[in-house]
């Protein structure tokens, strides 16, 4: 990818790197797809990693240029105006959903979710070059709350989240070629397809389509609840990242059992349609609550017997819903 040769030898054999590590996350039948993308936004890139070229091949230096990379995968090939005035009534761009709420005002959600989001993606291509003695491979970064590069107050949660959206049951993400944009078919017991999903639906997501990560949390919870979730870590994000204040543990609170909830639908969802089974439900229950046991420990929350059965209340209306 070429700039017009408006970087430097050196800068361009930085910016080489990182642009073969981000394409090494995608499937070979997307990454045409995917450098047709970039080189269309190949002025706005450069015009953003001007501003923070680095003379060093180094880890943060290369950080930098993947999340500009990375940022501008998420805006769509579409144009947005047009897409309006045709009666579109709800969009992504640039990972945000937004929807219209009065004529020519728009609602906007998802940024904290999306801003994160992009940070562990740019990390799970940094694993391809450095690690260190606590994250090695993708699965440290889900597990280990200690991330590469730029770990914030939200870096915890979003794991949370990321884990509750995987759909591959059966091996760890290090064992998978293109965790993005890779799909897998989940199947009942007996064979039958149960649905075609990607490897993860929040990350796939982030690249793709923020609707589709909506339309999947919401299936497993009710409609409506991810785009709550969204605006009430939007707020907070926005207080405490943009404002300087300190973080509100009851929302962080409120935000974790909707995800556990969500969650816990999830597995008894698979297990009624038999993709799963006793024994994989309950391994995969342990590895979330690893996370879980995270939040609660970095957050300093405290959940008392109401708040578990808040959890569990939400569960049962699925099951409710599934058995009449």
């Amino acid at each position: 990818m070429k700039f017009s040769n408006e970087l430097d030898k050196f800068e361009q054999t930085i910016f080489d790197d990182c642009y073969n590590m981000l394409l090494s996350l995608f499937d070979n039948n997307n990454k045409e797809k995917i450098t047709n993308k970039l080189n269309k936004q190949s002025k706005k890139i450069y015009n953003s990693i001007k501003k923070i070229i680095n003379k060093e091949n180094n880890l943060d230096s290369n950080y930098l240029y993947l999340y500009e990379l990375i940022k501008y995968l998420s805006i769509p090939d579409f144009d947005f105006v047009e897409l309006y005035n045709k009666g579109a009534k709800r969009l992504v761009y640039s990972g945000l959903v937004i929807e219209e709420k009065d004529k020519d005002k728009y609602n906007y959600y998802g940024e904290a979710f999306n801003e994160i989001g992009l940070i562990l993606i740019t990390n799970i291509c940094l694993l391809k070059k450095y690690n260190n003695n606590q994250i090695k491979c993708i699965d440290d970064l889900l597990f280990n709350s200690n991330w590469l590069c730029n770990a914030n107050q939200f870096s915890t949660i979003i794991r949370l989240l990321v884990f509750a959206m995987n759909n591959e049951f059966d091996k760890p993400y290090s064992d998978i070629n293109y965790v993005i944009d890779s799909k897998i078919n989940l199947r009942t017991n007996k064979g039958y397809l149960y649905q075609s999903v990607p490897v993860n639906d929040f990350l796939y997501g982030l690249i793709y389509d923020g609707l589709h990560t909506e339309k999947q949390f919401d299936k497993y919870s009710s409609s409506g609840t991810y785009k709550l979730l969204c605006e009430k870590i939007d707020d907070l994000f926005n207080d405490v990242i943009n404002n300087d204040k300190l973080i509100d543990n009851n929302i962080i609170k409120e935000s974790i059992i909707n995800i556990a909830a969500m969650f816990n639908n999830k597995m008894y969802y698979l297990e009624h349609y038999k993709v799963i089974d006793k024994e994989n439900k309950k391994r995969l229950i342990h590895d979330f609550n690893i996370i879980f046991k995270q939040n609660i420990r970095e957050y300093k929350l405290e959940f008392t017997n109401e708040d578990l059965l808040k959890i569990n209340e939400l569960v049962n209306k699925s099951k409710i819903r599934l058995e009449n």
